[in-house]
């Protein structure tokens, strides 16, 4: 999008000037790393937790209350979700190169549900869930021709606490979990970056050739 065509949609949001686009790669590199992975020579990610509102981060299900609620039933039940976005950036050397795509993942669900004999939604289940120190995460890596693949695990706990209509705890589980986060070095999985047209593909290029001369490299040793 061109500058008239920012200062026309500033203009048609009532702000009478230029609409400052979101920058993604700005977004992530103001984060503060959970930790950071090395791939080879001066290839690395580093891993962060987007702001919120910045992806899919929040969401409810809505179904009806009851399997069929008169006119003075309540309309609806829901669960309400909430989500952390993780996101893996690559860097060569101190340039960030692109963003992976996001991955999201649970951190707390409120349950809603429907008494009918007291005619009423309740809060049902909260399920929290919390993530371990970055110490635990484990890299799983996968070096190919054209691409270095790699899977972050990292584990979570979680804890599953039900109640009845009256707010009286009827369960308490706790148990633990992992999250698995995309973090690939690889020349086509570009979804955010500052580079464009032919700066962008020469940045592919570079890419792709240096991850097939590793490829070599270690297939010689």
């Amino acid at each position: 999008m061109d500058d008239m065509m920012w200062y026309l949609l500033g203009l048609a949001n009532g702000r009478g000037g230029k609409v400052n686009k979101l920058d993604m790669c700005d977004l992530f590199e103001q984060q503060t790393p959970i930790t950071t992975i090395s791939f080879f020579g001066d290839y690395s990610a580093k891993l962060c937790i987007m702001p919120d509102s910045t992806y899919y981060n929040r969401y409810r299900y809505y179904q009806g209350a009851g399997y069929s609620p008169g006119e003075d039933s309540p309309p609806f039940v829901s669960q309400d979700v909430q989500q952390k976005d993780f996101c893996c950036g690559i860097y060569r050397g101190t340039t960030l190169l692109y963003l992976n795509y996001i991955n999201t993942a649970q951190s707390k669900v409120i349950y809603k549900s429907w008494d009918s004999s007291e005619n009423k939604v309740y809060t049902s289940g909260i399920y929290t869930y919390e993530w371990e120190d970055a110490s635990k995460i484990v890299a799983n890596k996968n070096l190919q021709p054209m691409g270095y693949n790699c899977t972050l695990q990292y584990p979570y706990n979680y804890r599953q606490i039900t109640y009845n209509v009256n707010g009286e705890i009827t369960g308490d589980y706790t148990g633990t979990g992992t999250t698995y986060i995309g973090c690939n070095l690889t020349a086509s999985d570009c979804y955010y970056t500052r580079f464009k047209g032919n700066d962008l593909t020469n940045q592919m290029d570079l890419i792709i050739n240096d991850i097939y001369a590793e490829y070599l490299r270690t297939q010689a040793t």
